[in-house]
């Protein structure tokens, strides 16, 4: 998740993500490290100095601190553009990351798709534009092949293997009523 946010950040800044940005904005990822390198000193001084302070939120009550966390939320994203729209879209994202925590999916992987998905896209765009709209030329190396082959059965090995373990059961049961 850490990663995704870095590199939409990174991508909104015009820079690209990869390990060629060693080579092309050395001073970027000199910044980068150093101001870490920074914000954890300063981070460590400042925790364990403000620790009997940051224990008492402990204290508040959650459902006063979930009130108050919401306000913060809802002053925030107004703030950023004076725009209803952004609450609007605070509360349909609210939503849309509770909806997916209870059905038990995965809000990392959406984040990661909404930041790598742009990209994903245009570089599928490009590549077709290259090949001239043949999709089998992506299939065309032995390497791509494997790892074409290793998504599918990694995509349908949870269907496969429940088929499995139903036929062995209806198996154990028949021999069970024989």
């Amino acid at each position: 998740m850490v990663t995704a946010v870095l590199m939409g950040g990174l991508m909104i800044q015009g820079l690209a993500p990869g390990s060629i940005m060693f080579q092309t904005n050395p001073d970027v990822i000199v910044g980068i490290f150093g101001g870490t390198f920074l914000a954890t000193i300063f981070m460590f001084i400042f925790g364990m100095a403000l620790i009997p302070l940051f224990s008492r939120i402990l204290a508040v009550p959650r459902h006063i601190l979930a009130v108050a966390i919401m306000i913060f939320c809802f002053i925030g994203s107004f703030a950023i553009n004076l725009n209803l729209v952004d609450l609007y879209t605070m509360v349909g994202f609210g939503v849309l990351g509770w909806a997916m925590q209870k059905f038990g999916f995965s809000q990392a992987a959406l984040c990661i798709a909404m930041i790598l998905g742009p990209m994903m896209e245009s570089n599928l765009r490009r590549d077709l534009l290259q090949t001239h709209d043949d999709l089998f030329a992506f299939a065309s190396g032995l390497l791509t092949l494997l790892f074409l082959i290793l998504t599918v059965l990694s995509l349908g090995w949870p269907v496969l293997s429940r088929i499995l373990a139903n036929r062995r059961e209806a198996k154990s049961m028949n021999a069970e009523t024989k």
